[in-house]
């Protein structure tokens, strides 16, 4: 699968960074499809499209929470 890499989702942190737990932080970024088509990695049992109003749907996990929240409002314009 290809992927256009598009604009980053801004975190808190200084770096733009979100922190989960202890030390680690994740960097988020917007992703199209060019190419191909995704599929679920062993990590993961799943894989959904989900519109902006449907984000709250899934179970995230509590770090999650709030760059799911940033994810909606982005993606909601």
């Amino acid at each position: 699968m290809r992927v256009r890499v598009g604009e980053q989702v801004p975190g808190p942190l200084a770096d733009r960074t979100w922190p989960l737990t202890g030390r680690y932080v994740m960097a988020v970024t917007l992703v199209a499809i060019a190419e191909g088509a995704p599929r679920p990695l062993e990590d993961h049992d799943e894989l959904r499209w989900l519109a902006a109003h449907e984000l709250r749907d899934v179970p995230w996990i509590e770090a999650d929470l709030p760059i799911v929240d940033a994810l909606g409002e982005l993606l909601r314009g």
